[in-house]
């Protein structure tokens, strides 16, 4: 039975990722950004070059929805933590869980969980990081929310693709990042580039 409500949810995600609703443009920020983080953003934020340019032009014209809109995917953003002991009553040895060792921090992200919300958020030792996991791409990618020196920010779901791929967006400057790329593309933090940690694709039985 749990095996086949979690095909159904892959199923239901792939489903909604493939109904596109419309496509075009990232809408520009929808919040209000404080002046001291638009000062932060402006003095770190890289000068482009004229094809980088371009490329994040070309990224925001095929951006199309994925179907829910944002943050209808809900990121998870107060995990819920269970024993090792505790989740051997409901995981399977083949089911595929994203492990983290950040900092001391050890932890398993089951893809069955995280394939409905696509974001989790947490924090490790007053850090802010982001576990995300795009099911259209198969990528899963561990994220510090270090914005800018100062900055940090948790992760939300926009609802756009591009290349099937997940764009996320910063909960401070709304600021729009392709998950592969991790890097803003328009908004205030156009250009800078998220840093990554280590996040492992394994079973539950591994």
């Amino acid at each position: 039975m749990m095996k086949t409500i979690f095909y159904i949810g892959i199923v239901l995600v792939v489903v909604g990722g493939l109904y596109f609703l419309f496509s075009g443009r990232l809408p520009a920020s929808e919040r209000e950004i404080s002046s001291e983080v638009k000062e932060v953003l402006e003095k770190i934020r890289p000068s482009l070059s004229q094809n980088e340019e371009e490329f994040f032009l070309l990224l925001e014209e095929n951006a199309i929805s994925g179907g829910p809109p944002k943050d209808g995917i809900p990121a998870i953003d107060n995990p819920q933590y269970a024993t090792a002991d505790e989740a051997d009553t409901w995981l399977l040895p083949q089911d595929v869980i994203f492990g983290i060792d950040y900092k001391g921090f050890v932890a398993a992200y089951p893809q069955r969980i995280l394939v409905w919300h696509e974001i989790l958020n947490e924090i490790v030792n007053g850090e802010k990081i982001s576990v995300t996991y795009c099911p259209l791409t198969g990528t899963a990618i561990g994220f510090k929310g270090s914005i800018a020196s100062g900055t940090s920010s948790t992760f939300g779901v926009s609802g756009k693709l591009v290349n099937s791929n997940l764009i996320m967006y910063d909960r401070v400057s709304d600021s729009y990042w392709p998950q592969v790329i991790g890097r803003a593309i328009n908004g205030p933090a156009k250009g800078i580039i998220l840093k990554e940690f280590s996040v492992v694709w394994t079973t539950w039985e591994k």
